[in-house]
């Protein structure tokens, strides 16, 4: 759940979606996913993690540019 800010997600190879406060995304497991902030100020947001986040399987995918392009 986004509590402020806004951003960008993507995930597995759907187009990228704007997303803002209260907005709420759902990624499935294994999923690939992108979150970039795209304002001015900090995004903050809630996140539940299952099953959980573990470091290993996390993979820098690069740059925000490399994943959705300019800003």
């Amino acid at each position: 759940m986004i509590l402020s800010g806004t951003a960008r997600i993507q995930a597995g190879g759907e187009a990228p979606v704007g997303v803002g406060p209260m907005d709420v995304v759902v990624f499935r497991a294994d999923e690939t996913q992108t979150l970039v902030n795209t304002g001015p100020s900090d995004l903050i947001f809630l996140c539940v993690c299952t099953p959980r986040f573990r470091q290993k399987n996390y993979v820098d995918l690069g740059a925000a540019e490399a994943a959705f392009g300019p800003a």
